[in-house]
């Protein structure tokens, strides 16, 4: 495909350390990208459109849903066929777009994710693995997928799904990442390919309470199944308190046990497995 039908959105808040330099590495291989300042409190729209992106400031922070439909919303004005979203962070390799996108189009999929798992290894925080091992139980039980990778950003979207995310109502927050998921599921097929990761140690991988809840609540609302969405319900009640949450993990005929722990500073939790031989002192277990 010709790139000149290709743009790239990048949702942004407060990342002037590195919008940059993520703007001028997408410049190598797709020239409209479209950076949305989602109420930054410091220099990151100066920094991204210094770099070559076209950048619409919000008057304020709507959340990753709002400024991902907004900036969607202005590569469909500019025509484009398809879409390519990745966050402002640093995390995604765009050296990975023109695989990433060649895996979209050889299989017309109405949305392709990127898959950070795929190889995984001592490069990827184990807090970041076991809560996509969570995220992706829990939508792949719902949406009757199997998706590795539900929560990546880095992501292509054909235009006629892109017209859907936009004209839809959607979560503001990151239950706007798993609700495509939903709605892509009833279009066409999902598909997925190997992305590269790039995490710094230097920073606690932790899940926002916000980000858990988000997704809690995306998933209450498809869930067809009445005992989970009771479960889902209580779950919910729990994440909002930030109480510790205990949770047996059944995916590919495989348990796993973890344990998410609040850090009540910082509105949090960290992800952690669980040994079974230490599964009889776990109270409140929930069953996904």
């Amino acid at each position: 495909m010709n790139t000149s039908q290709v743009a790239v959105v990048i949702p942004c808040y407060n990342s002037t350390t590195t919008i940059g330099n993520v703007v001028a590495d997408v410049k190598k291989y797709i020239s409209d990208i479209i950076v949305v300042n989602d109420g930054s409190q410091d220099q990151s729209a100066e920094y991204a459109s210094k770099s070559g992106a076209i950048v619409l400031s919000l008057d304020k922070n709507k959340g990753v849903g709002k400024a991902t439909q907004a900036g969607i919303q202005i590569a469909l004005e500019m025509k484009k066929e398809i879409i390519i979203t990745l966050d402002a962070d640093a995390a995604h390799n765009p050296a990975n777009i023109s695989d990433l996108l060649k895996h979209h189009l050889s299989s017309d999929y109405v949305l392709t994710i990127g898959n950070r798992w795929h190889n995984y290894n001592v490069h990827i925080s184990s807090q970041k693995w076991w809560a996509n091992q969570f995220a992706s139980t829990l939508i792949n039980r719902i949406s009757s997928t199997r998706i590795p990778d539900v929560a990546c950003g880095f992501r292509v979207f054909n235009r006629e799904f892109a017209e859907h995310l936009v004209n839809s109502s959607m979560a503001d927050g990151f239950g706007f990442i798993y609700q495509q998921i939903f709605i892509a599921n009833k279009l066409g097929q999902i598909g997925f390919a190997p992305i590269d990761v790039r995490y710094d140690a230097n920073f606690l991988l932790a899940t926002k309470q916000h980000e858990l809840i988000h997704l809690l609540e995306i998933s209450q609302k498809y869930c067809s199944d009445t005992d989970l969405q009771g479960v889902i319900k209580k779950i919910v009640k729990e994440a909002t308190l930030l109480k510790k949450l205990n949770f047996k993990l059944r995916n590919k005929n495989c348990i796993n046990y973890i344990v998410l722990h609040p850090l009540i500073n910082q509105q949090s939790y960290l992800f952690q497995w669980q040994h079974p031989d230490f599964v009889t002192k776990i109270a409140n277990l929930y069953e996904i």
